[in-house]
């Protein structure tokens, strides 16, 4: 099941990202799978909170980062900043050229999908879905859906096709509309700069 790019994005007050960015004064969590582990930190079953503060240059790239809330793992400390450096773009506004993200690394116990390293992360898409996200057309039904999506060097979902269906087919298209309305990412990157990748993850549903 894919569904097309949709022409507008949704706004979203809970971390002002609009278009294919973060607002500068927002903290805004990223969730880094245990795949993007750097070499000589091993993922077990905890997470790890790196709370970071960036200064962006004129071209809505970071142009510096510092720790402001250290994890146990000063190569996680590390690897965040160098992930917000080479690939983190946020659109510049006057007066809003520094702000905070918060990178959350999971443990390999709370992975929740296939992925590879270096796909594009997201910001916390799930943390924004509320009950009144649940389709009506469901009935009360319960399910996982998994999902990839296609993002631009920008950060812009470009489709949404689903991997595993919940079983509900109004859940699924509903996680794809939420994908597509919602999701706004930080792009991979082939070393130098951001380029387009595909993102996994999946979303369970609960009936209210």
């Amino acid at each position: 099941m894919k569904f097309g790019a949709l022409a507008a994005a949704f706004a979203f007050a809970a971390s002002s990202l609009s278009g294919a960015s973060a607002s500068a004064q927002q903290t805004v969590r990223v969730f880094v799978p245990a795949v993007d582990y750097p070499s000589g930190v091993r993922p077990d079953s905890s997470e790890y909170r790196v709370g970071l503060h960036y200064e962006l240059g004129p071209t809505g790239r970071v142009a510096s980062c510092r720790i402001v809330e250290p994890s146990r793992q000063p190569a996680l400390d590390a690897e965040s900043c160098r992930i917000a450096l080479a690939r983190v773009l946020i659109r510049p506004q006057a007066g809003r050229m520094e702000g905070s993200l918060v990178f959350v690394w999971l443990g390999d116990a709370s992975a929740g999908s296939i992925r590879t390293p270096g796909e594009p992360l997201d910001y916390d898409l799930v943390g924004r879905i509320s009950y009144l996200d649940y389709p009506a057309e469901a009935r009360r039904r319960s399910g996982t859906t998994a999902y990839a999506v296609r993002v631009s060097p920008f950060g812009r979902p470009i489709d949404c096709t689903i991997t595993q269906s919940s079983g509900v087919p109004a859940l699924d298209q509903r996680t794809c509309n939420i994908v597509m309305t919602r999701g706004m990412y930080i792009p991979s990157t082939d070393g130098s700069r951001p380029v387009a990748g595909v993102a996994h993850g999946r979303i369970r549903w609960v009936a209210p």
